[in-house]
């Protein structure tokens, strides 16, 4: 049907201005009518046949021009210039097979299809610089995913505060501490090392490289610090110095708000050569600026322990507030005592118990006072026992000696706040009678260049009251720091996050000590300031440690002995 088949070839036919050929990501064209238009040849007339395509299938077809043409020679041949499968196409259907056959033994139509076949190949598999990238990009997966095993043999020791490495390392010895046999003991359930176990991974388990990822862990954990420090906007110092063995250790810890809750965390453990307070000021100066943190709003600083009140004031969560609240209960309680009637019942008490487990009263004769400490003051015993006969003794001897240094050292705790700071703290307390006290919130607010509104603290008032007519008070200052919006109350939020940051003591200080005892044992005397730093901050930060991601901890390992090229992908442009 003439007319079905000009249907056909019209919608075979692109516009003027498209191309009906081939490209190099389609392949040759090859338009399969139910018939062809035909071209006269004297008195025959001919058309082109799509069974060619079958045997010749580099053939492609243009319904524009009615002509063959060749797809490799057309696209992937070089220097041809007069050919008629390039340029124009073939239309001689009458003698198209020889013309075919003829075309196809061409040299140049050889070294086109050798080009054509190569860009194919090319294109299903990459060229031999990708070839090679892939192949690259698959080995640092697989080391990587090695490095993982060893970053969490590494945390969990770390953690844990044990020990990585023993006198004799060697595959013969029978001890070789614990990070070689964590990971042989790994090697034993994980298919991956079993598979993956490689001479060129033995680098990854040396000394050097051990220390290193110790090193990078450390980093990380003082990187998350930091970023929190950073996104809290205030900080307050927290710092003490202990003797470690023949150098003295000073440890850097900080406190913040962030996330709801009050934080101390240790920043940084140095070794100082001088003891002077200059000293300890530019060392201290020195790892805020090499951290990134000496721009935050240092808001107090406290280098002082806890004892008196001491389970109550290590909690890292208790404010200053809350500590005077405690502070004075206490001495209140003692000072109650300092009565007759206790010293007899204490008396009686103390008698009661001495009959109870057959313990003889002391009838000892009262020595004499050594003359040659006559004319010095001093709060130890010289050898001088007082027989506690009767309760006045008891009195007057004992308890109330011991009762006034107890009174007197509790008025020492938090002598050196200011004292009217200290009760603009105490107004921030839900428990203070004078909660959100006007003229003591400004005052506490200019201390620290903050610019309260008198009508925020009007409605956080009756937004507090509310609160509690509800049946859900705020318990203490943080719970209100928690209740205030950030856009409601903006400058009274910051106020109590003041408040919340000044810490009560240094005991965080005390206990990265604590840690430091079990981390610089006699054994391990030998370890560098670097990797005892390194290793404290594991041990004392484990909470930190725990949810660190692996790779990133990998991606600053490889930045470390120019391990890039091993370990990281380049980027793609």
């Amino acid at each position: 049907d003439p007319e079905k088949e000009s249907n056909q070839a019209a919608a075979a036919t692109p516009s003027r201005n498209e191309s009906d050929l081939g490209d190099k990501d389609t392949g040759p064209r090859q338009v399969k009518l139910n018939s062809y238009p035909h071209e006269s040849f004297g008195t025959q007339k001919r058309a082109f046949q799509h069974c060619w395509f079958e045997k010749y299938n580099w053939v492609e077809y243009s319904v524009r021009r009615n002509a063959a043409f060749c797809f490799p020679c057309r696209v992937f041949g070089k220097n041809i210039k007069f050919d008629s499968f390039v340029n124009n196409g073939c239309k001689n259907w009458k003698k198209a097979v020889f013309i075919f056959g003829k075309h196809e033994m061409a040299q140049t139509h050889r070294d086109s299809v050798v080009a054509w076949q190569s860009y194919q190949a090319t294109s299903n598999h990459g060229n031999i610089a990708q070839i090679l990238t892939s192949a690259h990009a698959s080995d640092i997966a697989e080391r990587r995913e090695y490095l993982r095993r060893i970053v969490a043999v590494t945390s969990m020791l770390g953690r844990q505060g044990l020990s990585f490495r023993a006198n004799d390392e060697s595959s013969e010895s029978t001890n070789r501490e614990n990070f070689l046999e964590c990971m042989e003991l790994l090697k034993e359930f994980d298919p991956f090392l079993q598979r993956y176990n490689t001479p060129s991974n033995a680098t990854y388990l040396s000394p050097e490289s051990q220390n290193d990822m110790i090193e990078c862990c450390a980093q990380e954990i003082t990187d998350t610090i930091v970023s929190e420090m950073s996104k809290s906007g205030m900080y307050a110092i927290m710092a003490d110095e202990a003797r470690d063995g023949q150098s003295e250790q000073l440890a850097l810890c900080v406190r913040y708000v962030t996330e709801g809750t009050v934080k101390e965390r240790l920043l940084a453990l140095a070794e100082i050569k001088s003891f002077d307070a200059q000293s300890i000021e530019n060392e201290l100066q020195q790892q805020l600026q090499m951290r990134g943190v000496a721009g935050l709003k240092c808001v107090a600083q406290t280098y002082d322990g806890a004892a008196g009140l001491h389970k109550f004031l290590q909690k890292e969560t208790v404010d200053l507030a809350e500590a005077c609240f405690g502070k004075q209960a206490v001495r209140d309680t003692l000072i109650v005592k300092r009565t007759d009637a206790f010293a007899t019942e204490l008396y009686d008490r103390t008698k009661a118990l001495c009959e109870i487990h057959n313990i003889p009263e002391a009838d000892a004769a009262r020595k004499r006072k050594q003359s040659k400490m006559g004319d010095f003051v001093v709060e130890t015993s010289l050898g001088l026992d007082t027989e506690l006969s009767c309760s006045q003794t008891l009195k007057t001897e004992l308890l109330l000696p011991c009762l006034d240094r107890m009174v007197c050292e509790l008025d020492q705790r938090f002598s050196t706040v200011d004292a009217g700071l200290l009760k603009d703290i105490q107004v921030c307390s839900p428990n203070s009678k004078n909660f959100l006290d006007t003229s003591c919130l400004t005052e506490f607010a200019k201390h620290y260049g903050i610019d309260v509104k008198t009508e925020e603290m009007l409605v956080a008032r009756n937004f507090l009251a509310r609160k509690r007519e509800a049946g859900c008070p705020p318990k203490d200052m943080l719970a209100v720091h928690n209740l205030l919006d950030d856009d409601m109350f903006p400058s009274l939020k910051e106020i109590i996050q003041v408040a919340l940051t000044i810490p009560v003591s240094s005991c965080s200080c005390e206990r990265s000590f604590s840690a430091l005892c079990r981390l610089h044992s006699w054994l391990r005397k030998t370890m560098g300031q670097k990797r005892l730093a390194s290793l404290a901050a594991m041990s004392i930060e484990g909470e930190v440690l725990g949810p660190l991601s692996h790779n990133s901890v990998i991606d600053r390992f490889a930045t470390f002995k120019n391990r890039r090229y091993t370990l990281m992908c380049p980027p793609t442009k």
